[in-house]
């Protein structure tokens, strides 16, 4: 997973460079990369604490124990837009990719620069502004070798493997125990 995030980075980077991006366009895209990488590696490490929730869950309540669950940035909204497109385009909601592969694939679909973009000196102030390169209808134009990375990176991902569940340290020491209990 850390590797097809440091490609998706990497390519962007050469997208960038490719497309002639401003400023503004290098700082929203490299804002969303690691707000994106941010969020799906929160949401990875939570995962990997369910099992170990649960057990402890089972426990608690086997001992008659109370269990107070507090859960936080449950990705209720992006789930669902992703629920909401589904039935719009009449698919499968079992067939629906809640992975971190779906987060990562959603970042280079809505994001990945392929617009291009040229310098101009300002008549004004003399500065160098980015302006956007136009066809004859007044379109934004997309650069071929920037729209031939997206397609590769997201063939790359639609095939990239991500556990179906993680394997929860089995440790029986106390303070391990304790530790993850801490974390959880």
């Amino acid at each position: 997973m850390a590797r097809a995030w440091q490609e998706v980075l990497k390519n962007s980077n050469r997208a960038l460079e490719i497309t002639n991006s401003s400023k503004t366009s290098r700082r929203y895209a490299v804002g969303q990369f690691w707000a994106e990488h941010q969020r799906c590696f929160r949401n990875l490490i939570t995962a990997f604490k369910v099992p170990t929730l649960v057990r402890e869950i089972e426990t608690a309540l086997a001992n008659k124990q109370s269990v107070v669950v507090s859960i936080t940035g449950t990705g209720e909204a992006p789930t669902k837009k992703q629920i909401s497109r589904a039935v719009d385009e009449e698919e499968a909601i079992d067939d629906l990719d809640f992975s971190p592969r779906e987060t990562l694939t959603r970042l280079v679909e809505n994001c990945f620069p392929t617009k291009v973009y040229q310098e101009e000196t300002d008549g004004n102030s003399g500065t160098i502004v980015y302006v956007p390169v136009l066809d004859e209808n007044g379109n934004q134009l997309e650069s071929r070798v920037a729209l031939d990375l997206k397609r590769e990176l997201l063939d790359r991902l639609s095939v990239l493997e991500i556990p179906e569940h993680s394997k929860p340290c089995r440790s029986g020491s106390p303070k391990h125990r304790k530790f993850f209990s801490a974390i959880l």
